[in-house]
């Protein structure tokens, strides 16, 4: 065997020993980024958001106000307020997340007897969150905007429709999703604007 043979035998056992030392390194080092990852970010729960909510319904039905962590787990036997996977929840702060694993905490038969004797009787779930990916105002206007009905007849439901785009605040929005066709609340740029006094008013 020559000295050309060796280096090149060397420089090979170099390569086999960085790919066998390395790669086993960054796979362990991407697993407990992973890991990391769910330790410091725990799942989230209901108590953790922002109340009162907008509930948007997985079939884009009216969306529905809740104001605490135990009214989001009640609902009326078919209800569309029912909580059901991949409801959209947006609390306050305009973070946003998906129902997942929700469950009837009642057994079939207490369903049935429910449903035969009281048909509009509450039922109590449980439910589990998922952050969603996106969040912020645009986000949330967006989600609740694209609804098949905001309420009222479909005049009443373009106009909430614009108005919801003009608000900053799920305070602002929810108060619009509230209002009727007589008492339409004004976004925050226009109720910030000055308005003329009865005096001038009465010198025009």
């Amino acid at each position: 065997m020559n000295g050309k043979q060796m280096l090149h035998i060397l420089a090979m056992s170099r390569s086999t020993i960085l790919l066998v030392t390395i790669v086993p390194m960054a796979c362990l080092l991407a697993l407990a980024i992973w890991v990391a990852r769910f330790s410091i970010w725990p799942a989230p729960t209901l108590a953790d958001l922002k109340y009162p909510v907008i509930v948007v319904p997985p079939d884009n039905q009216a969306p529905y106000i809740r104001t605490s962590a135990d009214e989001l787990q009640r609902g009326a036997l078919n209800s569309n307020s029912c909580p059901a996977n991949e409801t959209v929840v947006i609390d306050s702060d305009f973070n946003i997340y998906q129902e997942q694993n929700v469950k009837c905490n009642q057994s079939d038969l207490s369903i049935s007897l429910r449903y035969l004797v009281r048909p509009g009787s509450q039922l109590t779930y449980s439910v589990c969150l998922k952050r969603d990916k996106q969040k912020g105002c645009a986000a949330a206007v967006e989600l609740i905007s694209c609804c098949d009905s905001l309420g009222g007849d479909i005049n009443d439901h373009d106009r909430r429709r614009c108005e919801i785009e003009r608000q900053t605040t799920l305070q602002g929005i929810i108060a619009v999703l509230q209002s009727d066709s007589t008492t339409a609340p004004q976004s925050q740029e226009s109720s910030s604007m000055p308005q003329e006094s009865g005096e001038q008013l009465a010198q025009n």
